[in-house]
């Protein structure tokens, strides 16, 4: 969610200031694309890159001198794998939103801020940033409420259900997906299902009311 977040405002924030609308169009589309490959199409990608015999980040590897790495043999990897593909995947989405709030803001203030002096920064930092305050704390609380609905594609299919990574890849979804293939349990997914739903909630209506206790007019309700 970091990774997104604060990915997602730089690229808006630097996109904001590119001019050439054909330039805006290809990175929007470049940015964009992930999101429409299929878990199944980013799986065989990663494996393209981690293979253990033949996988590109191995080549380089051996190509710097060091040795190659089993990457599908080292659970402690995975966080940072996972977050780096999930990020991957997601980042042009979040990226677009930011960008299409800041096409709502008024120049005037940022040629009246150039004009008293501000920079660069002090201009992103005292008028881009609260600016997207609302977009921000909306997307926050949309993904707090999924954030007990793991991704299945992305922790079933990306480390290929190998159970040498299961103690670092399992979640909730896929353990619920693998004992119904195994025991047809419909109840116990049901159960996993009523439990996110309220989890979720939980955590949604929480989350607001912090936001709106400390900046009312960014709660959503």
């Amino acid at each position: 969610l970091v990774l997104k977040m604060a990915g997602g405002i730089t690229l808006a924030v630097l996109m904001y200031h590119i001019k050439n609308r054909y330039a805006i169009r290809l990175y929007q589309t470049l940015m964009f694309l992930p999101f429409f490959i299929s878990w199944v199409a980013v799986a065989y990608l990663a494996y393209a890159f981690l293979s253990p015999s033949g996988g590109l980040l191995n080549q380089w590897l051996a190509a710097i001198g060091q040795d190659a790495v089993n990457w599908y043999a080292n659970p402690g990897l995975w966080p940072g794998i996972l977050s780096f593909v999930n990020t991957w995947k997601w980042l042009g989405y979040h990226t677009i939103l930011f960008y299409a709030a800041l096409l709502s803001l008024d120049p005037s203030q940022e040629e009246a801020a150039s004009m008293d002096g501000a920079g660069k920064w002090a201009i992103t930092r005292h008028i881009y940033l609260p600016h997207l305050t609302n977009v921000f704390w909306v997307l926050v609380l949309i993904n707090l409420g999924n954030i007990f609905y793991a991704d299945l594609g992305l922790f079933w299919n990306v480390p290929r259900n190998i159970g040498m990574l299961s103690d670092t890849t399992q979640v909730l979804d896929t353990y619920v997906y693998s004992s119904f293939r195994v025991t047809g349990n419909i109840g116990m997914a049901s159960a996993a299902g009523l439990f996110q739903s309220l989890v979720g909630f939980i955590v949604v209506m929480a989350a607001n009311a912090v936001i709106r206790r400390k900046s009312p007019e960014n709660a959503m309700f």
